[in-house]
């Protein structure tokens, strides 16, 4: 796990908790970790079928990807640290399923 990825997450967790919903600020700040979605003229169909295509274009938005580069027993952990709400799962990393609860749980908040 690396350093400033654990950092990041704790900042979003700290930024979450202590600014107001929208606040311009911390929406700068979370584009700088997670990408800036505003004006998406269109999304190109490849995301959709293609993890790699998907992958690239999420970094080119400006999505950290070095977030998601934890075991789920890290990523719970650091999530949880950050306040972030992590639930713990009891299946194998790299399960298929448990690896979609994670997109979606990540997605959701």
């Amino acid at each position: 796990m690396a350093l400033g990825a654990f950092a990041e997450i704790q900042a979003i967790g700290y930024g979450l908790r202590n600014f107001a919903p929208f606040d311009a600020a911390l929406s700068d700040t979370l584009r700088l970790s997670l990408g800036d979605w505003r004006n998406i003229p269109s999304f190109p169909p490849a995301i959709f079928d293609n993890a790699v295509a998907r992958s690239e274009f999420y970094v080119a938005r400006g999505f950290n990807p070095d977030l998601t580069e934890f075991t789920a027993e890290a990523f719970d952990e650091t999530t949880t640290i950050a306040g972030l709400d992590a639930q713990e799962y009891s299946e194998a990393a790299g399960d298929e399923e448990t690896d979609l609860v994670r997109t979606n749980r990540a997605h959701d908040r």
